[in-house]
Protein backbone atom coordinates (compact mmCIF):
# COMPACT_ATOMS: atom_id res chain seq x y z
CA UNK A 1 0.00 0.00 0.00
CA UNK A 2 1.45 3.35 -1.05
CA UNK A 3 1.88 6.33 1.26
CA UNK A 4 -0.75 8.30 -0.70
CA UNK A 5 -3.30 5.52 -0.22
CA UNK A 6 -2.64 5.42 3.53
CA UNK A 7 -3.24 9.19 3.79
CA UNK A 8 -6.43 8.97 1.74
CA UNK A 9 -7.74 6.21 3.96
CA UNK A 10 -6.79 8.05 7.15
CA UNK A 11 -8.61 11.25 6.15
CA UNK A 12 -11.76 9.56 4.83
CA UNK A 13 -14.95 10.51 6.74
CA UNK A 14 -15.97 8.06 9.43
CA UNK A 15 -19.25 6.49 8.20
CA UNK A 16 -20.33 5.84 11.80
CA UNK A 17 -20.51 9.58 12.55
CA UNK A 18 -23.49 11.66 11.52
CA UNK A 19 -23.07 14.97 9.72
CA UNK A 20 -22.72 18.01 11.99
CA UNK A 21 -25.77 20.10 12.71
CA UNK A 22 -25.83 23.56 11.11
CA UNK A 23 -24.59 26.33 13.39
CA UNK A 24 -25.05 30.08 13.24
CA UNK A 25 -22.09 31.95 11.78
CA UNK A 26 -22.48 34.81 14.27
CA UNK A 27 -22.85 34.94 18.02
CA UNK A 28 -26.25 36.08 19.31
CA UNK A 29 -26.52 39.77 20.07
CA UNK A 30 -25.84 40.62 23.70
CA UNK A 31 -27.63 43.31 25.69
CA UNK A 32 -26.13 46.82 25.39
CA UNK A 33 -23.97 48.48 28.01
CA UNK A 34 -25.60 50.48 30.82
CA UNK A 35 -22.74 52.99 30.96
CA UNK A 36 -23.91 56.58 31.42
CA UNK A 37 -21.27 57.86 29.03
CA UNK A 38 -19.49 56.60 25.90
CA UNK A 39 -16.15 54.89 26.48
CA UNK A 40 -13.39 54.79 23.89
CA UNK A 41 -11.16 51.81 23.29
CA UNK A 42 -8.22 54.11 22.59
CA UNK A 43 -6.03 55.10 25.53
CA UNK A 44 -2.30 55.73 25.82
CA UNK A 45 -2.15 55.23 29.59
CA UNK A 46 -4.57 52.43 30.51
CA UNK A 47 -6.26 49.29 29.24
CA UNK A 48 -9.75 49.86 27.83
CA UNK A 49 -12.13 47.11 26.76
CA UNK A 50 -15.30 45.23 27.56
CA UNK A 51 -16.50 41.82 28.64
CA UNK A 52 -19.93 40.22 28.99
CA UNK A 53 -21.66 39.79 32.33
CA UNK A 54 -25.13 38.21 32.41
CA UNK A 55 -25.35 38.66 28.66
CA UNK A 56 -24.65 42.38 28.82
CA UNK A 57 -21.62 44.30 27.57
CA UNK A 58 -19.69 45.83 30.49
CA UNK A 59 -16.89 48.31 29.77
CA UNK A 60 -13.74 48.89 31.80
CA UNK A 61 -11.12 51.64 31.59
CA UNK A 62 -8.33 49.94 33.52
CA UNK A 63 -7.16 46.40 34.16
CA UNK A 64 -7.96 46.83 37.86
CA UNK A 65 -11.58 47.66 36.95
CA UNK A 66 -11.90 44.40 35.00
CA UNK A 67 -10.40 42.46 37.90
CA UNK A 68 -12.86 44.05 40.30
CA UNK A 69 -15.82 43.24 38.05
CA UNK A 70 -14.73 39.60 37.74
CA UNK A 71 -14.33 39.15 41.49
CA UNK A 72 -17.53 41.06 42.32
CA UNK A 73 -19.68 39.02 39.94
CA UNK A 74 -18.35 35.81 41.45
CA UNK A 75 -19.86 36.73 44.82
CA UNK A 76 -23.16 35.06 45.63
CA UNK A 77 -24.59 38.24 47.18
CA UNK A 78 -24.04 40.30 44.00
CA UNK A 79 -26.91 40.24 41.50
CA UNK A 80 -25.58 42.63 38.85
CA UNK A 81 -22.49 44.69 37.99
CA UNK A 82 -23.12 47.95 36.14
CA UNK A 83 -20.29 50.16 34.93
CA UNK A 84 -20.10 53.97 34.90
CA UNK A 85 -23.46 54.80 36.57
CA UNK A 86 -24.81 58.36 36.27
CA UNK A 87 -22.69 60.94 38.15
CA UNK A 88 -23.66 61.88 41.70
CA UNK A 89 -23.67 65.41 43.11
CA UNK A 90 -22.04 66.13 46.47
CA UNK A 91 -20.73 69.11 48.44
CA UNK A 92 -16.99 69.05 49.15
CA UNK A 93 -15.22 70.26 52.28
CA UNK A 94 -15.06 73.79 50.88
CA UNK A 95 -18.83 73.91 50.42
CA UNK A 96 -18.62 73.64 46.63
CA UNK A 97 -20.98 71.38 44.70
CA UNK A 98 -19.17 68.76 42.65
CA UNK A 99 -20.09 65.70 40.65
CA UNK A 100 -18.35 62.36 40.51
CA UNK A 101 -18.89 59.29 38.36
CA UNK A 102 -18.21 56.04 40.18
CA UNK A 103 -16.70 53.17 38.26
CA UNK A 104 -19.37 50.61 39.15
CA UNK A 105 -22.75 50.16 40.71
CA UNK A 106 -23.39 46.84 42.41
CA UNK A 107 -26.95 45.55 42.79
CA UNK A 108 -27.13 43.08 45.62
CA UNK A 109 -29.33 40.03 46.13
CA UNK A 110 -30.98 41.65 49.17
CA UNK A 111 -32.23 44.58 47.07
CA UNK A 112 -29.64 47.12 48.17
CA UNK A 113 -27.09 48.76 45.89
CA UNK A 114 -23.69 50.41 46.23
CA UNK A 115 -21.36 52.68 44.28
CA UNK A 116 -17.75 51.59 43.89
CA UNK A 117 -14.67 53.65 43.06
CA UNK A 118 -11.76 51.57 41.75
CA UNK A 119 -8.33 53.14 42.08
CA UNK A 120 -4.73 51.92 42.44
CA UNK A 121 -3.63 52.47 46.03
CA UNK A 122 -0.67 54.58 44.86
CA UNK A 123 -3.13 57.17 43.47
CA UNK A 124 -5.58 57.32 46.36
CA UNK A 125 -4.04 60.24 48.22
CA UNK A 126 -3.05 62.12 45.07
CA UNK A 127 -6.57 62.03 43.64
CA UNK A 128 -8.42 62.56 46.92
CA UNK A 129 -10.79 59.77 45.99
CA UNK A 130 -11.07 58.48 49.55
CA UNK A 131 -12.66 61.74 50.74
CA UNK A 132 -14.97 61.79 47.72
CA UNK A 133 -16.21 58.32 48.62
CA UNK A 134 -16.76 59.38 52.25
CA UNK A 135 -18.66 62.56 51.35
CA UNK A 136 -20.91 60.88 48.80
CA UNK A 137 -21.75 58.15 51.34
CA UNK A 138 -22.93 60.86 53.73
CA UNK A 139 -24.95 62.83 51.18
CA UNK A 140 -26.47 60.59 48.51
CA UNK A 141 -30.12 59.54 48.95
CA UNK A 142 -31.06 55.85 49.23
CA UNK A 143 -32.76 56.14 45.83
CA UNK A 144 -29.28 56.36 44.26
CA UNK A 145 -27.40 53.87 46.42
CA UNK A 146 -27.25 52.52 49.96
CA UNK A 147 -23.47 52.67 50.37
CA UNK A 148 -20.20 53.57 48.69
CA UNK A 149 -16.89 51.71 48.55
CA UNK A 150 -13.29 52.44 47.61
CA UNK A 151 -11.59 49.40 46.07
CA UNK A 152 -7.81 49.33 45.50
CA UNK A 153 -5.29 46.75 44.39
CA UNK A 154 -4.54 46.08 48.07
CA UNK A 155 -8.10 44.78 48.48
CA UNK A 156 -7.67 42.30 45.64
CA UNK A 157 -7.22 38.66 46.60
CA UNK A 158 -5.12 36.83 44.01
CA UNK A 159 -6.88 33.60 44.94
CA UNK A 160 -10.29 35.15 44.33
CA UNK A 161 -9.07 36.64 41.05
CA UNK A 162 -7.76 33.27 39.88
CA UNK A 163 -11.06 31.58 40.72
CA UNK A 164 -13.04 34.37 39.05
CA UNK A 165 -11.02 34.05 35.83
CA UNK A 166 -11.74 30.32 35.79
CA UNK A 167 -15.46 30.65 36.56
CA UNK A 168 -16.31 33.68 34.42
CA UNK A 169 -15.92 32.16 30.90
CA UNK A 170 -18.24 29.29 31.79
CA UNK A 171 -20.89 31.56 33.31
CA UNK A 172 -20.61 33.98 30.38
CA UNK A 173 -20.93 31.24 27.77
CA UNK A 174 -23.99 29.76 29.46
CA UNK A 175 -25.88 32.91 28.46
CA UNK A 176 -24.88 32.36 24.82
CA UNK A 177 -26.00 28.73 25.01
CA UNK A 178 -29.39 29.75 26.44
CA UNK A 179 -29.91 32.25 23.63
CA UNK A 180 -29.01 29.70 20.98
CA UNK A 181 -31.29 27.06 22.48
CA UNK A 182 -34.15 29.53 22.58
CA UNK A 183 -33.94 30.06 18.83
CA UNK A 184 -36.30 27.96 16.67
CA UNK A 185 -34.43 25.06 15.08
CA UNK A 186 -34.69 24.45 11.35
CA UNK A 187 -36.84 21.51 10.21
CA UNK A 188 -34.98 18.22 9.83
CA UNK A 189 -35.31 18.41 6.05
CA UNK A 190 -33.23 21.63 6.08
CA UNK A 191 -30.46 20.34 8.34
CA UNK A 192 -27.12 19.26 6.91
CA UNK A 193 -26.95 15.65 5.86
CA UNK A 194 -30.70 14.94 6.14
CA UNK A 195 -32.85 14.36 3.07
CA UNK A 196 -36.50 13.40 2.63
CA UNK A 197 -37.77 10.70 0.36
CA UNK A 198 -41.10 11.15 -1.43
CA UNK A 199 -42.77 9.02 1.30
CA UNK A 200 -41.69 11.61 3.90
CA UNK A 201 -39.14 9.41 5.68
CA UNK A 202 -35.59 10.61 6.31
CA UNK A 203 -32.75 8.97 4.42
Amino acid sequence: MSTATIHETYFMPDPSLRDPRPEDDAQPEMLPSLSSRPISLHSAISVHGWDFFDGRKVWYEAELELKFALVAKMRRDVRAVEEQPPPVIFVNDQGVRQQHTFDFKLRMMDGTSGLVAVKPFALVEKTGIRRVVELTAEQIPPSLADWTLLFTDLDLSLTDLFNAKVIHPHVRNMKVIKVLRARPRAPASEQTGTKRRPDGNAT
